[in-house]
């Protein structure tokens, strides 16, 4: 006969004392099985894979369709999944290595008492995320503006996972292809809880389609630079584990490292850093704003002296695809793009090596350059990134 389990109070107070692995452990002493514990997403709670040596195996796949406080017993896994609690606190015990014939039985063993634990203990882990998530929508309104002293408070109420004293810097990483088949709230959960796995605390912003938030530079608090052998270990070996899980191909885009206070400027440049390669035809990367060259300097230029050397280079261009069919720019770009290869271009774009001579000499004609000159096509390049970029900048704010 097995003995009786603790009282509420006891599991409680234990749970308190020791954690989530002191309830499930006396269930598991019920059961005579090794159990998993997860929460609505599929996110395992227990075991603890790093603790336990096993592979971080750091989600499970839970079938669909399961009433709350009911199970279901998958034949082919021999996996009993146990549904309770009510939304959005809800959470599964699933029990391997199970026969059908001992479902029944096994049930029975889920003891009351403890299923009332595990629902308290998950119904206090919600309302701690529900805080957070709005500490971190406030913290993406701050973002977009300057001047905003407040992040630093802001921030100082999650110090239980996050040192304000660090320099950190913005991170943004990106499909390469846009597909409708991911669950970005699921990617940026597997991504914070593997990057705390490896002991990296950071804070991530809500957003729709990426994964995007404040990252320390490295694990010391007296450097604003980014260690190149932590960047390594830690963001290359991130990467490539996301991409593993989802069956993704990303790129990421990051900012240079500044204080809290001006941290804003570290999220426009992780933009810039993102999009610009992309606008140039790369994927697959990890840029830092710094790696973009002669373009992040241009970018820290005057932004009214950008826009007046834009203007007065590509002016005339403009104004005329504006007032025709507006297949100029775009041809100029991809030939440029293409190191002035015609036969690439045009296979690219569609058309006949004529026209695209027709159309450069319309170029020439009405930029006043000849383009055979490298110091004219260095200049006309640099323009039209520049005008790309500042385009992409209006649509960002």
């Amino acid at each position: 006969m097995l003995n009786a389990s603790p009282n509420i109070y006891g599991l409680i107070e234990g749970m308190l004392e020791k954690g989530l692995p002191y309830v499930v452990s006396q269930l598991e002493k019920q059961c005579k099985k090794k159990l998993i514990v997860c929460d609505r997403s599929g996110k395992v709670f227990y075991p603890n894979w790093q603790e336990n040596n096993i592979l971080p195996d750091l989600y499970v796949k839970i079938p669909h369709g399961i009433n709350q406080n009911d199970h279901f017993y998958h034949r082919v896994q021999q996996r009993l999944y146990y549904h309770f609690g009510t939304l959005p606190s809800n959470a599964y015990i699933i029990i391997s290595d199970i026969k059908e014939e001992q479902v029944s039985s096994t049930l029975s063993l889920l003891n009351p008492d403890i299923i009332l634990a595990l629902r308290l203990y998950f119904a206090n882990l919600e309302k701690l995320r529900q805080e957070r998530n709005k500490i971190k929508r406030d913290l993406s309104e701050m973002l977009y503006l300057p001047g905003q002293e407040n992040i630093r408070n802001l921030l100082m109420l999650h110090t239980e996972e996050f040192n304000i004293f660090k320099p950190y810097f913005f991170s943004i990483m990106e499909a390469d292809s846009q597909s409708y088949d991911v669950d970005w709230s699921e990617v940026r959960s597997y991504s914070e809880q593997y990057l705390k796995e490896h002991n990296i605390q950071t804070i991530q912003v809500p957003s729709s389609n990426n994964v995007m938030g404040l990252v320390p530079a490295n694990d010391k608090e007296d450097t604003d630079e980014i260690n190149s052998e932590w960047f390594i270990n830690n963001g290359i070996n991130h990467k490539k584990a996301v991409e593993s899980r989802f069956k993704l191909s990303t790129s990421v885009g990051e900012g240079n490292v500044y204080p809290l206070s001006e941290i804003y400027k570290s999220y426009l440049e992780a933009s810039i850093s993102i999009s610009l390669p992309k606008l140039m035809g790369e994927r697959h990367f990890i840029k830092r704003f710094s790696d973009l060259g002669i373009f992040s300097l241009l970018y820290n230029n005057d932004t009214h002296t950008l826009n007046t050397f834009c203007h007065n280079t590509l002016g005339r261009l403009l104004d005329y695809d504006e007032a025709n069919e507006g297949v100029l720019l775009p041809t100029l770009r991809i030939l440029l793009d293409n190191c002035f290869n015609w036969k690439k271009t045009a296979q690219q774009m569609y058309v006949h090596v004529n026209t695209l001579h027709y159309r450069i000499k319309k170029v020439e004609q009405l930029m006043q350059i000849d383009l055979s000159q490298m110091e004219n096509r260095v200049n006309t390049f640099l323009a039209i990134k520049l005008y790309d970029l500042m385009q992409f900048n209006k649509a960002l704010n």
